[in-house]
């Protein structure tokens, strides 16, 4: 018997509770989480337990459809970050509670932009920079930085609470290294709105240029030249990597050379000919580029004339003459 009156009491409340609410009424809105992009349009439905229904909203409005107890709206140019469209309703001598809508408007990039990479040194520390401009909302956002298919850094912004569009910047340092020259870099941005709206990705990229010039020039040619005469001249690089971008400048008294440029074996090499037309020290220069590397060799030459060499002969002739006449 104690059952049967629990249970009594248990439908009875029951039906009480939707008798309630059925006096009460509702007002419902759909979508309610609806995602827009900045600047479109929008349409969102309002229905309630009676006819007499509206919608409160900043954005511009027009119907968009109606029935015995619902109506339907078409919102347009939707630039307001923070907005949440009300239905209501009008059911004479009860009030439902007004429903209300959040609106997620979304901007796609208006650039990504992977900062130009300068060339780099092997073994020294440069910084990787990624810029994102006028994107929105950036608490959807990941940034991801690849050398080549390996992420370097992934960044996301979960906490950022502002809903308008803004600026992000994402920087990462890397140790050049040798074996990373020509591969490509890339910032790829996802903006990620599922599953009530789109997943927009972006990139940008650039390639790495990583010069490692560890030894240091060598000159090969004599000490003395011939006025007139000419020389072949020599300068070597060895411990240059990729030596095929090593760049030569040969100079002879200030005046540059027609070179003849090689390598072998890793050792990159330039000759040209010397042809001096004055007598004196002057100075042979060679200077080494690779990448954000130069290195210089310098020599200083001494160049003499046949009347030299005469005057030189005849001195040490004379000399031998009167040694050998003190002897006897």
């Amino acid at each position: 018997m104690q059952q049967v009156r629990i249970f009594f009491l248990l439908a009875l409340g029951s039906w009480a509770s939707e008798k309630g609410a059925t006096k009460e009424g509702f007002v419902r809105i759909s979508p309610e989480n609806p995602v827009v992009e900045f600047g479109g349009s929008l349409v969102l439905n309002c229905s309630a337990s009676c006819e007499t229904i509206g919608l409160e909203t900043a954005f511009t409005k027009v119907p968009n459809g109606t029935g015995s107890n619902w109506r339907a709206f078409l919102l347009t140019d939707i630039r307001d970050w923070v907005s949440d469209p009300l239905c209501y309703a009008n059911c004479g001598d009860h009030q439902p509670k007004p429903a209300s809508a959040t609106i997620t408007i979304y901007k796609p990039p208006e650039s990504v932009e992977l900062n130009p990479v300068p060339e780099m040194e092997a073994g020294k520390l440069y910084d990787l920079m990624c810029r994102v401009s006028g994107v929105a909302p950036i608490r959807n956002l990941t940034v991801t930085l690849l050398k080549g298919a390996e992420q370097l850094l992934v960044k996301t912004f979960e906490d950022h609470t502002a809903p308008e569009a803004g600026p992000v910047v994402v920087k990462h340092r890397i140790i050049a290294q040798q074996n990373d020259h020509n591969k490509p870099v890339t910032c790829q941005t996802s903006l990620d709105l599922r599953p009530r709206g789109p997943l927009l990705k972006n990139t940008s990229h650039s390639i790495l240029r990583i010069f490692d010039f560890a030894g240091t020039p060598q000159l090969h040619v004599g000490l003395f030249l011939e006025a007139g005469i000419e020389m072949t001249v020599t300068c070597d690089a060895s411990e240059v990597s990729p030596a095929e971008e090593a760049v030569f400048d040969l100079r002879f008294a200030g005046m540059p050379l027609t070179l003849n440029t090689r390598v072998t074996g890793g050792v990159a090499s330039a000759q040209a000919v010397v042809i001096p037309s004055s007598v004196g020290e002057h100075e042979l220069l060679c200077r080494v580029s690779l990448g954000p590397v130069t290195k210089n060799v310098k020599k200083m030459v001494n160049v003499f004339g046949t009347s030299h060499i005469c005057n030189w002969v005849n001195q040490s002739h004379s000399i031998l003459i009167q040694i050998t006449f003190n002897n006897l």
